[in-house]
């Protein structure tokens, strides 16, 4: 299943996170005067509401900014506001709740990347954007996507390695392996129960949020702040999901859950490729233990799962190339000593040494057909 990649919309240096943030590339055909259809009046309608709403949720974010400054607890009471609003409904004044919690998540979600320089505030945000998601029925999933993107933007918005940032990480981490053990794992069978049914509907909402997940890491990917402590940490993060979730699928025995748990797996390599097209080769130039044995390892289900191997086509073009991306950036697989398993290893990156060359020499042509 071809996982595509999306870009941010941005209000000047920040994600425009009162609007649906995600969007997938369109094709520039779309935008010639000749190909447009004028918009229906229910089109025309939505966008309205929407450019009011955005209006709505900016004048907000101001007058917090100025609140701010005469009352330090103006967002947490905002939000302890609706947090009373939300989990305690007014079926008079909320005739469509669907609407009354997209609005409140988009409007948490721009105040927390508007006034991000208050720590404490952001995290009064988060903490009730996650007891949402949590807590909401897995029965009803309208607004958890767009939830996920607010988090998303979140994330962007974080110039340095800190506590939003790890927190957030490690939800989005726990959506994506809960959801990859599922699908490997599906069909068991489980006891009754309460907690056995609870536990049920969690793994269910997590697989049909893994996506907006996936979605949010890509553009994380493409759009986090430009530190090397932060990039390299998102960088770890995103291997060791993916060897986490190989090592799964290469335990299933069974024929379809495991070309699931590869599926699952590949999607992450657009997602990495992406992150490593923009850091600089001289971060990864002397890895430390850890980095090169997570790169040893993603190399090795990489080769075991058959990303590598191109002319069978088994799997969408955007992961070979991706595979490719990231060979170009990967560090050198070389050994500190001559032990038995290091040469083990040794033989399995053998395949890589024919993809590096192959990465070379489409490289060679592109700069070929460039300059001459």
């Amino acid at each position: 299943m071809t996982q595509a990649l999306y870009t941010l919309c941005y209000n000047q240096s920040y994600p425009n996170a009162s609007s649906s943030s995600i969007k997938p590339y369109a094709d520039d055909r779309r935008g010639h005067p000749l190909l447009q259809h004028p918009p229906s009046p229910a089109d025309a309608a939505r966008l309205a509401f929407e450019k009011l709403r955005d209006c709505a949720i900016e004048n907000l974010c101001k007058a917090l900014r100025a609140q701010m400054d005469m009352d330090a607890n103006s967002i947490p009471a905002l939000v302890s506001a609706i947090t009373t609003r939300l989990f305690q409904p007014d079926n008079v004044r909320d005739k469509d709740w669907i609407l009354s919690c997209r609005n409140a998540i988009l409007a948490l979600g721009h105040i927390a990347v508007t006034l991000r320089e208050s720590e404490d505030n952001t995290k009064a945000v988060l903490k009730f954007l996650l007891q949402w998601f949590d807590s909401n029925p897995s029965t009803d999933h309208a607004y958890d996507p767009l939830l996920i993107d607010q988090l998303g933007c979140i994330v962007i918005s974080r110039a340095k390695n800190d506590v939003i940032y790890q927190e957030i990480m490690k939800k989005f981490k726990e959506i994506v392996k809960e959801a990859s053990l599922a699908a490997v794992h599906q069909g068991g069978g489980g006891t009754g129960g309460v907690k056995a049914v609870a536990l049920s509907e969690r793994k269910n909402k997590y697989q049909i949020c893994s996506g907006a997940v996936i979605n949010a890491l890509a553009n994380i990917s493409a759009h986090i702040h430009v530190d090397q402590d932060l990039m390299m940490d998102f960088l770890l993060k995103l291997m060791e999901l993916y060897v986490n979730m190989g090592l799964e699928a290469k335990k299933n025995k069974e024929a379809a859950s495991r070309s699931k748990g590869k599926g699952n797996l590949g999607v992450l390599i657009p997602v990495i490729a992406m992150l490593l097209r923009r850091m600089p080769s001289q971060w990864l130039s002397r890895p430390n233990n850890r980095t090169r044995k997570l790169f040893s390892d993603f190399w090795m289900y990489a080769i075991v799962f058959g990303f590598t191997k191109e002319e069978e086509g088994m799997w969408p073009q955007d992961w070979y190339d991706g595979v490719k991306e990231i060979s170009v950036k990967s560090p050198k697989l070389t050994f500190l000593s001559g032990d038995r398993s290091e040469l083990r290893q040794l033989a399995m990156a053998q395949p890589l040494h024919q993809v590096i060359e192959k990465s070379c020499s489409h490289l060679m042509d592109l700069a070929l057909l460039y300059f001459f």
